[in-house]
C-alpha cells in the first residue's frame, strides 16, 4: 500500500513538471516559412511584394518589398486566433533596407479593440535584431470601450504597419518612390518575467555609464569605426574610416566621416547603438573639424520609447580648426519618434547619431573628423 502511494506521489510529481515545462514553452504565432494566411492593405496605390526570404539563424522569413508612392500607411495582416497573458510577449527578428519608416505592431481582439506598440528603430535595422515586446508595453489605440475592455485571451487579428506618421527630420522624410524592405523571422509568444515592463532586445549590450576621464565620463574616444554604421539619403553615400589627426602637438586618431549628398540626397549620418545610462549628465560634449561644403551638423540621441532629442551645432561643417561642442541637457530639443513630445530618458539611450544635412546645394562633398564623445555631471 505504501508502494502504491509512493508510486502515485511520485507520478502526479512528474505530470506536474512536465505541465509547467509544456506552460512555459514557446507558442509559434508564425513560423515565416511561408507567405500563406498574410494579406497586405494600404489607404492609396502603394506597390508591394511579398515573398520568403533566409531568415534569422537558418530560419525563414516573410520580406514585404515595397514603394509607399502617395501613401501613408501599408499594412502585413495576419487572422489568427491566440491569447496572450500578462507575463507573456511578442518576440520576433527583423530587418529591413531602403526607404526608413516607422514600424508599429498592433494587435486586435474579437470586438475591434486594437492595442499597438512602436519599435523604436523603425525599419532601419540593416542587421538581423531579435526582440521581445512584453504585453505591457503595448498601448490602447482605438476601439471597444477604452483601454480596459481589451480581451487578451480572445486575440484574432496581428497587423504590422508601415506609416510615415510624425516624420519630420531630413534623416527620415520618404521619398516617395524610393523602395524598401521589412523582413519579419519567426513570430512567437514567449513568456516574460514579471517584472519586465520594457523591450528586450536579445543580445543587448550590458548597460554602462561610461569609463570616468577627466572632466566626466568617455561615450566613445571616437578613434575607430567599431560599433559605428553609416546611412544615406537616396543616392548619397558615407564612409568611416579611423584617421591619424594633428591635435597640438600630438597626432591622435580620429573617427573620420567622408561623405557625399549626391544629386538628391538631403542627408548622411554615423550612428552607434548602444545602452547608455546618462541619467546624471549636465552636458555632452565633443569635437570636430572638417573641410568641404558648408552643411548643418546635428547631434542626436534616442531612448528605448524612440524619442529623439538634438542639438543643432551652429558652426558649420567646414570649419577647419578643431571646435569644441557643448550640448547641455536642457538645449536637446524634441525632434520626433516616440509618442511624441515628453521627457527623454536619459538612464536607457540607445541609440546615438551625428546626421550632416545638406544646406550648400554647390558643394555636395565633404569630410568631418570626430573625437572624444563625452559628457559631464
Amino acid at each position: 500500500m505504501r508502494k502504491n502511494i509512493l508510486c502515485l506521489g511520485l507520478c502526479v510529481a512528474i505530470l506536474a513538471l512536465a505541465n509547467t515545462a509544456s506552460a512555459r514553452r514557446a507558442r509559434v504565432f508564425d513560423d515565416t516559412k511561408t507567405t500563406f494566411g498574410w494579406k497586405i492593405y494600404s489607404d492609396k496605390q502603394a506597390e508591394t511584394k511579398l515573398e520568403v526570404v533566409p531568415g534569422y539563424k537558418k530560419a525563414r522569413a516573410i520580406q514585404m518589398g515595397y514603394k509607399f508612392n502617395d501613401s501613408a500607411w501599408i499594412a502585413l495582416v495576419k487572422e489568427k486566433s491566440v491569447a496572450l497573458e500578462k507575463n507573456e510577449g511578442i518576440e520576433w527578428a527583423y530587418n529591413g533596407s531602403g526607404a526608413v519608416v516607422n514600424l508599429r505592431l498592433k494587435l486586435q481582439d474579437m470586438k475591434g479593440v486594437v492595442f499597438g506598440y512602436t519599435v523604436p528603430t523603425g525599419t532601419e535595422v540593416k542587421d538581423w535584431k531579435k526582440i521581445v515586446i512584453p504585453r505591457s508595453k503595448f498601448v490602447y489605440l482605438w476601439g471597444g470601450e477604452g483601454a480596459g475592455s481589451m480581451n487578451w485571451n480572445s486575440i484574432k487579428k496581428m497587423e504590422i504597419t508601415l506609416d510615415v506618421d510624425k516624420i519630420q527630420d531630413a534623416k527620415y522624410v520618404l521619398t516617395k518612390h524610393k523602395p524598401g524592405t521589412l523582413a519579419i523571422s519567426k513570430i512567437r509568444i514567449v513568456k516574460v518575467s514579471s517584472y519586465v515592463s520594457s523591450p528586450i532586445s536579445l543580445g543587448e549590450k550590458k548597460k554602462t555609464s561610461g569609463k570616468k576621464v577627466k572632466g566626466g565620463y568617455l561615450i566613445d574616444s571616437l578613434t575607430s569605426t567599431k560599433e559605428w554604421s553609416s546611412a544615406s539619403d537616396q543616392d548619397g553615400k558615407c564612409q568611416l574610416s579611423s584617421s591619424r589627426v594633428v591635435v597640438g602637438k600630438k597626432t591622435i586618431k580620429s573617427l573620420k566621416a567622408e561623405y557625399d549628398f549626391g544629386k538628391k540626397g538631403a542627408w548622411n549620418a554615423i550612428i552607434k547603438s548602444t545602452n547608455f545610462n546618462l541619467s546624471k549628465m549636465k552636458f555632452i560634449r565633443f569635437w570636430y573639424k572638417g573641410k568641404g561644403g558648408e552643411h548643418k551638423l546635428v547631434f542626436k540621441i534616442v531612448d528605448k520609447e524612440g524619442k529623439i532629442f538634438g542639438y543643432t551645432i551652429e558652426t558649420a561643417t567646414n570649419i577647419n580648426k578643431w571646435q569644441s561642442v557643448i550640448a547641455a541637457k536642457e538645449d536637446m530639443q524634441y525632434l520626433y519618434g516616440g509618442a511624441g513630445p515628453g521627457e527623454l530618458d536619459l538612464a536607457n539611450i540607445k541609440k546615438i547619431e551625428f546626421t550632416i544635412e545638406k544646406k550648400d546645394q554647390k558643394s555636395t562633398k565633404g569630410i568631418i573628423h570626430f573625437r572624444w564623445l563625452m559628457y559631464k555631471t
